[in-house]
């Protein structure tokens, strides 16, 4: 008789929890790969393609560790409901910045920046700004804009569908839209960033 297939509709999201007994696993895992690129005649086509294809100290997580652990019933999932998306590029870290301040609005209000560009700076839909970034009243944010801590934005910027990650200087009228701004970065002044996903 042969073995039923099981289908599922779930996914690996790609998030694992760990014990310390991990590492003893893939140290185990890189002395029998070691073990194995160390014999010269080799009967199974299978070992042949491991001896001839990975590097002895490379290890693949779902072959090498994942698939035995679930064998032994020592692989776990957990599953739910809640928003998950799968970040590759710079272009979906921005969409997802963009789903969680939406989510904001309902979920945690007080998060999200206001301002009329006449105390605070002109704030459009939905924006995040850590409470130790000083941004000038005449900049104008959003949407979706989120800005960590000690940030510096000038008189005059424009910031649109953006990242802006923490130390970062924004010079007067500098423009970013569409962007991921890293750590310690300075945009010049009447710069302007833009990325086209």
């Amino acid at each position: 008789m042969a073995p039923v297939l099981e289908v599922s509709d779930l996914i690996n999201c790609g998030v694992y929890v760990f014990t310390p007994e991990i590492f003893s696993i893939i140290h185990d895992v890189f002395l029998l790969r070691e073990g194995r690129a160390d014999v010269r005649h080799v009967s199974t086509y299978e070992a042949q393609q491991l001896t001839r294809s990975l590097p002895t100290d490379f290890v693949r997580l779902d072959q090498d560790i994942l698939s035995p652990l679930a064998g032994k019933k020592k692989l776990y999932t957990h599953e739910t409901m809640d928003f998950w998306e799968q970040i590759k590029t710079p272009g979906v870290s921005i969409k997802c910045s963009a789903l969680y301040l939406a989510q904001f609005r309902f979920t945690s209000p007080h998060l999200l920046a206001s301002g009329d560009g006449k105390k605070n700076a002109t704030v459009i839909g939905d924006v995040y700004i850590h409470p130790s970034a000083k941004v000038h009243p005449t900049a104008k944010i959003g949407p979706n804009v989120s800005i960590s801590a000690n940030v510096r934005i000038a008189a005059g910027a424009r910031l649109m569908n953006c990242i802006v990650l923490d130390d970062v200087e924004i010079k007067e009228n500098a423009v970013a839209m569409h962007s991921i701004i890293g750590w310690k970065s300075s945009l010049g002044r009447w710069s302007r960033v833009q990325v086209e996903f």
